[in-house]
């Protein structure tokens, strides 16, 4: 299965940046004071993954101020997903990230609006070979996304410890925070083979949907036939032989009306005739020209747009690719020095050499990032716009094609008539006779477009029962297959349940002295001593050992937990320093060979003094994770310095 792991973090914006050390397998210490920054360092992560993150979102009412008011600003994440490296961007509040895989940038939303639309999430899953489960609950239906699994990777300080999950999406949404997905996640995570009957459950879910609407179409269509025509078309079966039975009487009459066109002509006849039809073939002609003249330009329209639309994505993958590296490409600036390119202090509306500006020209020959989100927007949208015309223009091409192939076999029937009469030398046509055979067959052309309607609604009948039946016999194998899986995901289930409970049990026992038993129930929450209970001091131990059991459970067997584990500040929920340290002394002593990641944010020291725990970086003030642009400015000076 796949591992994720974290290598670096970058936030860069006009204000502020942050650059983390290397991360590394094992367990990496973040320490530092309360309010030093060490969970804005966890949300810059779990925002370049995808994740809502409540402080970055501006309609909160509680911002984080620094990054919220920041400008032209995106985290950078550098991970590693089987030894595979990726860059992956995410400008704050953007709906998009940006993935660079060997120089290749793809772009992906967050969010899905459309069906089968494909998000940074779908590409995440895949990379770490989770199948994407489709989960069904009542009448809502919907993928489980790596945000909602992720809530059983990261441990979060402001989480309800009785919930155990991290806190669901607030966007009031209480279908994501239900039993039902919560269950789905656990299982996803932590059960082998569990993905076997949700695939099923997804399959028969579809299938029924699939079944349901056939039987329904098939329904309308045939109630409507009977209301229309008086009778059930279906059961009165197949119009085909006497379909076959009209063409016949219709071609035996065309042939004595060619029989009677051999027939005498005078001279006369024949001349106003000939003449009639050169008059029909010149107009023919004339009309052929005007359709083959406006072929000919709408065919140069259609190049001309085609040649459009390639310059437009070409633009449109340019804009991407800057966007990507806006931060590295941003060189100049309102206040960068056209010479040295060092930041300068700029009084507002002059410029950098002094003199008085218009603020708004100025900065009109510099694009913030905004503006290039702007730009690709746009630009899209254009090409959707050319994109329509286009589409519009082939129609156009059809349909003139059609009309001069039309006309061209028009004036070919013509030319052929005037080829014929050459040899008419025949007088007295019988015109009584080809009247009388014409109504005749008029009547039987009729009856012939009735028959032939007939047919084509039968054949539709007979098409849309067949796909009922094929639905149905899909319907019930699906069925069938899920009821299987049913049993067999059900032993599994056990199996899942009692292999997390033995590890769950064997470490609470370690860390709290008044645990004499410890499992998880069939919704997969902690049971204690047989649901006696104890003081709430224990709480954190609870959650914070069930964390690790996953990690732990993941190095053991083969499931999809990604072996990423993030803990945030976990002193700050009420536990006292030992029972602390001996609970995080359980990641010392994780299992297996199999490489994995723990990122752990903690308070000056706070955590155990084991050559496992690896410290990365270390704050002690507040606010100091974040530095202003101007503390870069002159460490750079003081370095230069140094140099000089």
């Amino acid at each position: 299965m796949g591992y994720l792991k974290i290598n670096k973090v970058t936030y860069s914006g006009e204000e502020y940046y942050y650059k983390s050390p290397t991360f590394s397998n094992g367990i990496n210490v973040i320490e530092g004071p309360n309010g030093s920054g060490k969970s804005t360092l966890v949300d810059l992560i779990c925002y370049c993954l995808g994740c809502f993150v409540e402080h970055f979102n501006l309609k909160n009412g509680k911002i984080h101020e620094e990054i919220c008011n920041d400008k032209n600003n995106c985290v950078n994440l550098e991970v590693e997903i089987d030894n595979i490296k990726y860059i992956l961007q995410r400008y704050i509040n953007s709906n998009d990230i940006f993935v660079n895989e060997n120089n290749k940038i793809v772009q992906f939303p967050v969010n899905r609006y459309e069906k089968k639309q494909r998000i940074f999430s779908d590409w995440l899953l895949e990379k770490l070979n989770i199948e994407p489960v489709e989960i069904y609950n009542n009448t809502f239906s919907g993928i489980i996304s790596f945000e909602e699994l992720f809530r059983l990777i990261h441990y979060e300080q402001k989480s309800n410890l009785s919930k155990i999950y991290k806190e669901a999406k607030v966007d009031g949404n209480y279908i994501s925070d239900s039993l039902v997905r919560r269950k789905a996640i656990f299982e996803i995570l932590m059960g082998e083979k569990l993905i076997n009957y949700y695939s099923s459950l997804n399959n028969y879910k579809i299938a029924e949907k699939k079944y349901l609407s056939d039987k329904g179409v098939f329904e309308i269509f045939n109630k409507s036939i009977k209301e229309l025509y008086q009778g059930n078309i279906l059961e009165h079966g197949s119009n085909i032989e006497d379909i076959k039975k009209v063409e016949l009487d219709i071609f035996k009459i065309q042939s004595e009306i060619n029989k009677i066109s051999q027939e005498v002509y005078t001279t006369n006849d024949f001349l106003t005739e000939l003449s009639d039809l050169k008059d029909e073939i010149t107009d023919i002609t004339f009309i052929l020209r005007d359709k083959k003249e406006y072929y000919r330009k709408i065919i140069l329209e259609l190049e001309k747009v085609n040649i459009i639309m390639k310059d437009k994505q070409i633009e449109v993958e340019q804009l991407k690719k800057i966007v990507f590296t806006h931060q590295e490409l941003n060189i100049f600036s309102p206040n960068t020095c056209p010479y040295c390119f060092n930041e300068v202090i700029r009084e507002k509306n002059h410029c950098v050499c002094g003199n008085e500006v218009d603020e708004n020209y100025f900065e009109k020959s510099f694009y913030s990032m905004k503006e290039y989100l702007a730009m690709i927007k746009q630009k899209t949208k254009s090409f959707s716009t050319l994109k329509d015309a286009r589409d519009d223009i082939l129609d156009d091409i059809q349909m003139s094609t059609k009309e001069i192939n039309d006309i061209v076999q028009k004036l070919e029937k013509k030319q052929k008539l005037i080829l014929n009469m050459k040899d008419d030398n025949i007088l007295n046509f019988n015109t009584t006779g080809v009247k009388r055979l014409s109504d005749n067959m008029v009547t039987l052309n009729s009856k012939l477009n009735i028959l032939n309607e007939n047919e084509s609604l039968y054949n539709k009948g007979i098409s849309l029962k067949s796909e009922m039946n094929n639905a149905k016999k899909h319907f019930d194998n699906a069925k069938t297959s899920l009821e299987t899986e049913e049993k067999y995901s059900e032993t599994k289930i056990n199996d899942m349940i009692k292999r997390f409970s033995k590890v769950y049990n064997n470490l609470m026992k370690k860390v709290v002295d008044t645990c004499k038993n410890a499992s998880i129930d069939d919704n997969y929450m902690p049971v204690i001593n047989k649901g006696v209970y104890i003081n709430a001091s224990v709480d954190v131990q609870i959650k914070l050992v069930y964390f690790i059991t996953l990690l732990w459970v993941s190095l053991e067997n083969e499931v999809s937990f990604p072996r990423l584990l993030i803990i945030d500040t976990p002193e700050s929920l009420g536990i006292d320093k030992n029972n602390l340290f001996n609970t995080l002394e359980l990641l010392a002593q994780l299992p297996g060979k199999k490489n994995y990641q723990i990122i752990l944010t903690t308070g000056l020291g706070k955590y155990p003094k084991l050559d496992k725990f690896v410290v990365k970086e270390k704050m002690t003030k507040k606010k100091e994770l974040l530095k202003k642009r101007i503390e870069q400015n002159n460490q750079l000076d003081e370095n230069v310095k140094k140099f000089d």
